[in-house]
C-alpha cells in the first residue's frame, strides 16, 4: 500500500512497478545490498499498476486484437526502456519507491509468477 498518489499515465503509456527480488532467498539467506542492487538494475518485470486511455487503443494493427495486458498483470517489458519514476516512501525515508514508465507496445509477454524469471546483467 503506498502513502501518496501514483502518478497517472497519459496517451499510450502505462505505470509499470518493477519487481523487487525477497532480501531473503528460498534457503534463508539474507542477500546483500549490493546483490539486491545488481538485481534491481536487471529487473525487466513488473506489475501494471496503471493504463494511459490510450493504451492499445488501435491505433494501428498490432493491437487488433484487443490489449496485450490489463492492470494487474505482470508482464516483461524491453530492457532500456521507459522513464524511471522515484516517489519518495514515507514509512521508509531512506526507500524510494520506484515506477516505470513505458509505452504499451514494448510490452514482451505476460508473465504469471515473476519470481520464476530469471534475471541477470
Amino acid at each position: 500500500m503506498t502513502n501518496y498518489a501514483l502518478p497517472k499515465p497519459t496517451g499510450y503509456r502505462m505505470l509499470v512497478k518493477p519487481y523487487k527480488m525477497p532480501k531473503r532467498s528460498a534457503g534463508g539467506i539474507i542477500l546483500a545490498d549490493e546483490s539486491q542492487k545488481y538485481a534491481d538494475v536487471a529487473c525487466f518485470v513488473g506489475q501494471v499498476m496503471d493504463q494511459g486511455d490510450e493504451c492499445y487503443s488501435g491505433r494501428d494493427d498490432r493491437f487488433s486484437n484487443g490489449p496485450w495486458c490489463k492492470v494487474g498483470d505482470w508482464v516483461a517489458y524491453a530492457r532500456h526502456v521507459g522513464q524511471t519514476v522515484k516517489m519518495k516512501n514515507s514509512s521508509n525515508p531512506d526507500d524510494d519507491d520506484e515506477y516505470m514508465l513505458i509505452n504499451d507496445e514494448d510490452v514482451r509477454a505476460v508473465v504469471p509468477d515473476p519470481s520464476q524469471i530469471r534475471m541477470y546483467l
